[in-house]
């Protein structure tokens, strides 16, 4: 799974990159606030950890406001210290868990054993085939909720992504041009 880590704390950041990384997740830092969907767009992370402030100023909840606006937001976890007592979830709607920083204990592994489950199950979570069955009743196209037609929406929304191009392949009958149409439906070239 992979992560984009953005807060300003370089030192602090590193610990948890290894931390994570010794977990099985891959990590990618960002110092800079103003950097997080040049990030987003180029390494398409499962999740992202966001900081709230960055050298005192505010720049979490803008940051945390452009990504939610994206095509196919990534969960965000919100990371706070100095804000915990004021942070108000209402100020970060859809924002998938905010985390005190003082959670995580580098003497103790097993707080980020407990903080590498949360997110997983927000990453596991963010993968809800409601959400993919909403976006293709959108343009009229649902046709089931097995595992694998949750794995041809995956395709078709990841393919949408990109602007390389697509084989589709099949059987008569099968959905092909729905699927075609689904993926220009859901990109950029629509």
């Amino acid at each position: 799974m992979k992560i984009l880590l953005v807060d300003d704390d370089r030192a602090w950041s590193n610990s948890l990159k290894d931390e994570l990384e010794a977990l099985e997740f891959e990590v990618i830092y960002e110092s800079d606030a103003d950097n997080a969907l040049n990030q987003i767009k180029k390494y398409k992370p499962d999740a992202v950890l966001l900081d709230i402030l960055f050298h005192g100023e505010n720049k979490g909840k803008p940051t945390f406001d452009k990504i939610r606006e994206m095509r196919n937001p990534p969960p965000v976890i919100i990371l706070t210290t100095t804000m915990v007592d004021t942070y108000k979830s209402e100020d970060y709607p859809g924002a998938a868990l905010a985390y005190p920083k003082g959670a995580l204990n580098p003497e103790d592994e097993q707080t980020y054993k407990i903080f590498a489950d949360k997110i997983r199950g927000i990453i596991e979570g963010a993968d809800d085939i409601d959400k993919y069955v909403e976006k293709f009743k959108e343009i009229g196209i649902v046709v089931g909720k097995s595992k694998a037609m949750r794995d041809v929406y995956r395709m078709v929304l990841k393919a949408s992504e990109t602007k390389a191009t697509v084989l589709i392949t099949g059987e008569t009958g099968t959905g092909k041009e729905l699927v075609a149409r689904a993926i220009h439906k859901f990109s950029d070239r629509n």
